[in-house]
């Protein structure tokens, strides 16, 4: 099974597509989507409905998914996320605010060997650097290169 792992959008849905375009040449079987679908771009409505079109198989909401429904404090939000996440709320329509309010809490079970969450299996808003368990925008590339070798051997079934 491969995986398209689609994470931190923030409604910036150039950024989405060029990340599908290279997916689609390079194939993939199933869609996970680990959250934060809006924040500070500009095509909040765009990339939700991009992201429902996918039909992932699984989804879990992100921090600002939940500062920007109310369903959270902006605590640690600097003044621009804050910002954004009053004029997201704005922008969103009634249908594309009530999917992403009921996007789950992560972490949530794909099969025996995935699980996805947004920041951490223990805490759904904590940031981790890079791990196995949750991969982040601020990632360095020897990082992904690692976690790629991991996630090939469990997919195959050898372990290193």
């Amino acid at each position: 099974m491969r995986y398209l792992i689609i994470t931190d959008v923030h409604a910036n849905l150039e950024a989405l597509e060029t990340c599908l375009s290279d997916a689609k040449s390079r194939g993939y079987d199933q869609t996970l989507v680990l959250g934060d679908l809006v924040g500070y771009g500009a095509d909040p409505n765009a990339v939700v409905e991009r992201v429902r079109d996918l039909r992932p198989a699984a989804i879990v909401r992100g921090n600002h998914d939940k500062v920007v429904l109310g369903l959270d404090q902006a605590e640690g939000f600097n003044a621009v996320a804050r910002s954004a996440a009053i004029w997201m709320l704005a922008a969103l329509t009634s249908d594309n605010r009530d999917w992403v309010a009921e996007l789950p809490q992560g972490p949530h079970t794909v099969d025996d060997l995935v699980e996805i969450c947004h920041g951490s299996p223990y805490d759904e808003d904590a940031c981790l650097e890079a791990t196995a368990l949750s991969v982040r925008t601020h990632t360095l590339p020897g990082d992904l290169r690692a976690l790629q070798r991991v996630v090939q051997e469990r997919g195959s079934g050898r372990r290193g």
